[in-house]
């Protein structure tokens, strides 16, 4: 089952090539790297990539494939208002899933506030809220009656994980978060995706 095409990893090149040249001006600008972050109003920056699995909620008709999502990608940035609360901004990228004899595409861009709770040495507790803008596209096989169609927009977003601070600036993740997207027939289902990480602090 394909996975990613050229055009689906487009945005996350165009991140991770920004993602860079940033990074480089504020090495060369910034004299505390503590105070640098790539988001407004935000300290403390950081950027992460996270690979995992996806699981759909969207309807299945008796005696068809019905496959989650093989793979997921989470590429995200983000900052701190306090040392607790933050800012944080994603892209992620869920693998073709076949059902009802065709196949559905995920993905979206993730806006979230965030909140940092340690609870022993380099070991937090997070969580987030906020919303995703995601795009969906679903097909299906011959004569099959189920909806199909590339829906888009705005659903609510919520989720939660753990960091293990390995070094100053390398962060282990471990995150499960929920995004309520748009399908084809209008229905509003939830898209879960579990992944683990790494997280990298300026």
């Amino acid at each position: 089952m394909k996975f990613f095409s050229r055009h689906s990893l487009a945005p996350i090149g165009c991140i991770l090539l920004s993602a860079a040249s940033l990074q480089v001006k504020a090495q060369s600008s910034q004299s505390s790297s503590n105070a640098y972050s790539w988001l407004p109003y935000t300290t403390s920056g950081y950027v992460g990539l996270a690979v995992g699995n996806g699981k759909l909620d969207t309807n299945c008709l008796p005696g068809l494939s019905c496959d989650d999502p093989t793979g997921a990608v989470h590429v995200f940035t983000g900052g701190m208002f306090t040392p607790y609360v933050g800012l944080q901004l994603g892209y992620f990228r869920l693998g073709d899933a076949d059902r009802n004899g065709g196949t559905t595409k995920v993905s979206g861009v993730n806006l979230v506030l965030t909140g940092v709770a340690p609870v022993a040495t380099n070991f937090s507790l997070v969580g987030r809220i906020g919303t995703t803008y995601g795009w969906t596209d679903t097909s299906v096989g011959f004569a099959v009656p189920a909806a199909a169609g590339s829906r888009n927009g705005f659903g609510a977003s919520y989720g939660a994980g753990v960091s293990w601070d390995v070094t100053r600036n390398w962060s282990a993740t471990l995150d499960w978060d929920r995004h309520n997207l748009k399908y084809a027939g209008d229905e509003r289902k939830n898209t879960d995706i579990a992944t683990v990480g790494f997280k990298y602090r300026f």
